[in-house]
């Protein structure tokens, strides 16, 4: 009799001790659960994007993006790249303004805007090229035949022209989290020619850095 009360309290402590370990376990479980939540909540609070869709950490800042001055006319006044006064939801930004014959006809500007997820970029992109439209008619921009560069590895990709208060030719493109934008007036001093060399300089220093 005295055995059966033993093993029985044996085997009530055994479930006991088992059951201690779940119920261990599963705080343990709901702990580490709650913690990656907050973890990815406070992520996406911080950065705007979710822990599987933010970007990588990049070997180069926005401000190595800058344009040389040779790339402009002779006499231009050719700003550095620097950061904007709002940053637009951005990680990283910069804006270059450009300016030749004085800056009473020929401007030009290039922004580089990098955002914490290649979806936010993708949504800018898309936003910022109906910009590309007549001032007055809200015609989009038409690539003229003269410009013929096309990105062969840029996400997404524009070029165009028509008039604001002057007649421009734009580009806009998406590389990964990166938005770069660049317009300018076409005239004597900044051809058609002279515009696509830029665009081809820009999309080259892009897709070089980037893991295409």
């Amino acid at each position: 009799m005295v055995q059966i009360v033993l093993t029985g309290r044996r085997v009530m402590w055994k479930e006991s001790f088992k059951m201690k370990k779940r119920t261990i376990a599963l705080s343990i479980g709901v702990v580490l659960v709650c913690l990656m939540v907050s973890a990815v909540l406070c992520q996406a609070a911080v950065y705007g994007c979710l822990l599987w869709e933010c970007a990588p950490q990049r070997p180069f800042r926005v401000s190595d993006l800058d344009l040389p001055a040779h790339l402009f006319p002779q006499e231009a006044i050719v700003n550095s790249l620097y950061p904007l006064s709002e940053g637009e939801g951005t990680t990283e930004n910069g804006i270059k303004p450009v300016y030749w014959n004085q800056g009473s006809d020929g401007r030009a500007i290039y922004e580089v805007l990098r955002f914490p997820s290649a979806r936010q970029a993708r949504e800018m992109f898309q936003s910022n090229k109906q910009a590309f439209a007549d001032l007055e008619s809200k015609e989009p921009w038409q690539r003229p035949a003269a410009l013929t560069f096309a990105s062969p590895k840029a996400d997404d990709f524009f070029v165009g022209c028509g008039n604001w208060s002057e007649y421009r030719c734009g580009m806009i493109a998406r590389y990964a989290e990166y938005v770069v934008q660049f317009n300018a007036v076409i005239d004597t001093e900044m051809t058609y020619e002279s515009f696509e060399k830029i665009v081809a300089f820009i999309d080259n220093q892009m897709t070089t850095r980037l893991p295409f």
